[in-house]
């Protein structure tokens, strides 16, 4: 079977989720969504992994499944959401994926976190003013990234 990893990451969270990924199953093609140019009529299985931020999905990801929604739902496909605001995680799928996108793709909830480290400034006071974390903070779902594997 032959997979491909699609992914963006901002602030290394995500990155960490296909790492974890790659290290429990082989893909052939592991590239950031805004540099793939291929085909995924090319692949049986394809992983698209995306960060949250203010409830949407990352730009180049959504573009990706938008303009290859019917490839998408065809193939074996799963998307990775990185993210931190479980309240509001029903309304983030919604408002992002589409219908079609929803009943034919298997979904995982993978977790987040906050890298300090790679933040600016501007982002850093928002996640502190929203969350009250002051200082980098991992939460990654290890065991559901398992479930690919």
């Amino acid at each position: 079977m032959k997979t491909i990893i699609l992914y963006e990451s901002k602030h290394g969270n995500t990155k960490k989720c296909v790492d974890y990924i790659q290290a429990k199953k082989e893909a052939d093609t592991v590239v950031q969504a805004k540099d793939f140019k291929g085909d995924l009529n090319s692949y049986d299985e394809i992983l698209l992994c995306t960060p949250v931020y203010v409830g949407k999905i990352n730009k180049s990801i959504k573009a990706l499944i938008e303009q290859n929604e019917e490839i998408i739902i065809r193939k074996k496909t799963t998307i990775v959401v990185s993210a931190m605001n479980t309240d509001e995680y029903d309304a983030m799928i919604t408002n992002n994926f589409s219908e079609k996108i929803r009943e034919s793709v298997e979904i995982i909830y993978a977790g987040g976190g906050y890298n300090f480290d790679s933040m600016n400034f501007l982002s850093k006071m928002i996640i502190k003013k929203m969350t009250g974390y002051t200082s980098s903070y991992e939460n990654i779902l290890y065991k559901e990234l398992d479930n690919i594997a």
